[in-house]
């Protein structure tokens, strides 16, 4: 009975009309762009389309040019991100293989980002990198001290005037003197294709014969290592890359004099800058303020007591922005800054620190000696308070309601000459809340690159953007920052802007 009541059961389920959405099992698949080495990059936080309108020979024209002129340390992280981002699917124009992967590793070069360059090679599969790119690689490395990953990779290189150069650097590094001159010795019994500056070094280093060294010719990373062992250059390094003084800096055969000179004028971060500082002065005359500098840093760090440790480092700061290093220095005086608890017997020490900190882009330790400060009724802290208000608005505090009384007591009809320096750095916010005309100002008008008809030009009008953000001869700054701003996140472009608060 119960075997013929189931069998009724599956027979009437099986008779059922069933209801049903269909299930579509069908999937989409999109093409995936072939591997192509100019299209590498370590992160995407542009878009991806920078380079597509470019012609690429202008736009190689234009790389060329970084690192041939100093930049601010938020220019140039802007333009390390615009030569390391990731354009995965696109492929530049007309371009010959690997050359626009070539000449971004070479800017990354010239500007001492050694780092951001070799994680970029690294990107590329090791069966596809080519002989110049590992050229590259392997003086990467070198100059980064990574002796023995860098012996590995000269080994895989053909034979080549470059590597012999290479080659000598490397054991001059690793201390093997007698077998970077045996190596010297058949580099130069080739007369053809050797380079006759690196040639004058090696034999005033390594044969100690006083060959004449050709002052017209810009130094290479082959030559910086040799350059660094000479007694009294001729050749100076101010007009050479932030690349190759960056080497120089490091190297402990180089001029302690020098080393320090030239670490201020190059983007090194607080831990390579400290390093710097603390190098012998003994046999140093401390005249210069480089070197001043570097000793008032040293008390700063030896010093026990409080009052005296905040006169030196408020010395310190002054005498960087007399010589217009605040910005290259401030990530090492944020981190003195931070051991120094804000309080009112420090109160000529606020302004100052407020300013590093505004261009730190810490809004919390910036308003701690900014209200320091607004507690003094002495005009000297009022005006210093007041002059500060632009940067503290960039950073997100607002404007304060007693802006405009301070701007009376100091300007009177708000347009006397000691404030201009008040209304350089304000935002046009400042001019609707304070009821005063704004300048005229045509945004994306006064430079031609800037114009509508090349807008798509993306990445290509960034880079002269911040080539002439950096060019004193231009003063409107407005434009050039409003258009970085429309084209890149605010963790990019506001750094830029609080360059430009800074009294130096």
């Amino acid at each position: 009975m119960k075997k013929n009541l189931l069998l009724f059961c599956c027979s009437c389920f099986f008779c059922l009309t069933c209801l049903a959405t269909p299930v579509d099992f069908s999937v989409e698949i999109d093409d995936i762009s072939s591997f192509s080495l100019n299209t590498l990059g370590s992160h995407n936080k542009l878009k991806k389309d920078l380079w597509q309108a470019s012609d690429p020979q202008k736009l190689f024209q234009l790389i060329d040019k970084i690192g041939t002129a100093p930049l601010s340390p938020a220019s140039r992280k802007l333009i390390i991100t615009l030569l390391t981002q990731d354009t995965t699917g696109f492929e530049l124009k007309n371009s010959q293989e690997n050359s626009f992967l070539l000449k971004k590793l070479e800017a990354l070069t010239r500007l001492g980002a050694f780092n951001e360059a070799l994680e970029l090679i690294e990107l590329i599969p090791t069966q596809q990198i080519p002989q110049e790119i590992l050229q590259l690689k392997t003086n990467l490395l070198i100059a980064l001290g990574q002796f023995e990953k860098a012996e590995k990779e000269l080994e895989k290189l053909n034979p080549s005037f470059k590597t012999d150069e290479t080659r000598i650097n490397f054991f001059l590094e690793k201390e093997e003197k007698n077998k970077a001159i045996l190596s010297y010795e058949i580099y130069r019994e080739n007369q053809e294709g050797k380079n006759p500056l690196f040639s004058a070094l090696a034999e005033n280093i390594l044969l100690e014969l006083e060959t004449e060294i050709p002052n017209s010719t810009p130094l290479n990373i082959e030559h910086v290592y040799l350059f660094s062992r000479l007694k009294n250059p001729s050749l100076k390094l101010d007009n050479q890359y932030d690349g190759i003084r960056k080497i120089f800096v490091n190297l402990p055969t180089s001029n302690i004099d020098e080393r320090i000179y030239y670490a201020e004028k190059i983007n090194l971060d607080a831990h390579e800058l400290e390093n710097i500082y603390k190098l012998p002065l003994f046999d140093l005359k401390i005249e210069s303020n480089h070197l001043r500098r570097a000793e008032i840093y040293q008390k700063i760090k030896s010093e026990t007591d409080h009052f005296a440790k905040v006169e030196w480092l408020k010395t310190f700061i002054k005498i960087a922005l007399q010589d217009k290093l605040g910005l290259y220095l401030a990530p090492l005086i944020e981190q003195e800054l931070n051991t120094v608890l804000p309080q009112k017997e420090y109160k000529d020490l606020a302004f100052y620190a407020t300013q590093i900190y505004i261009l730190q882009n810490n809004l919390e330790k910036a308003n701690e000696w900014y209200q320091i400060l607004s507690n003094e009724k002495d005009d000297t802290y009022q005006k210093h308070r007041l002059l500060l208000i632009p940067g503290m608005q960039k950073l997100g505090a607002g404007i304060p309601a007693e802006t405009e009384s301070l701007l009376n007591h100091f300007c009177a009809d708000l347009k006397k000459e000691n404030c201009s320096e008040f209304w350089q750095k304000a935002s046009h916010e400042f001019y609707e809340t304070l009821n005063t005309s704004k300048p005229n100002r045509s945004p994306l008008m006064i430079f031609e690159y800037l114009k509508q008809e090349h807008n798509l030009k993306t990445g290509e009008n960034l880079i002269r953007a911040i080539l002439d953000l950096n060019d004193e001869k231009i003063s409107d700054k407005y434009s050039l920052l409003f258009f970085i701003k429309q084209n890149c996140p605010l963790e990019i472009s506001l750094p830029l802007e609080l360059e430009g608060t800074l009294y130096q």
